[in-house]
């Protein structure tokens, strides 16, 4: 006995097992079928459809009888709330709410990388640099 677990013949998924085995040839071959299918009905459509070409060819049909809708342009979104965002963006000084959100956070980096106890007129750069810190 070589003291190692021989479990794999009692898994469902031993892909040893007979009955696996067969299971899978079956599945291919049930999936070899749909796709010969799916093929012979495109060649079918494509036959009716060269035959349609041609009937209206022989009856002399012009190509202008055939008019393709253009597409409709793509529809504007409704702004329910206009009036409202443009509030907003006054209040936030003329930002964007992500826009404002991303400074916010940029604000709250900038503070934890300095210290906790850093005031807040220490993150806005005034004026140059002092000689010691370039």
């Amino acid at each position: 006995m070589s003291g190692r677990l021989i479990i794999l013949p009692k898994k469902s998924w031993n892909v040893w097992d007979p009955k696996n085995i067969e299971r899978v040839r079956r599945d291919e071959a049930a999936a070899a079928e749909r796709e010969a299918q799916e093929e012979e009905k495109e060649r079918q459509d494509a036959a009716v459809e060269r035959v349609k070409e041609m009937k209206r060819r022989a009856t002399g049909e012009n190509d202008e009888a055939l008019v393709v809708a253009a597409p409709a342009p793509e529809p504007t979104p409704v702004r329910l709330f206009a009036r409202e965002e443009r509030a907003a963006a006054a209040a936030l000084g003329g930002k964007t709410e992500e826009e404002f959100e991303r400074e916010q956070r940029r604000e709250e980096r900038e503070r934890k990388r300095l210290g906790m106890f850093a005031a807040p007129v220490a993150l806005k750069p005034q004026g140059p640099a002092p000689w010691y810190a370039s």
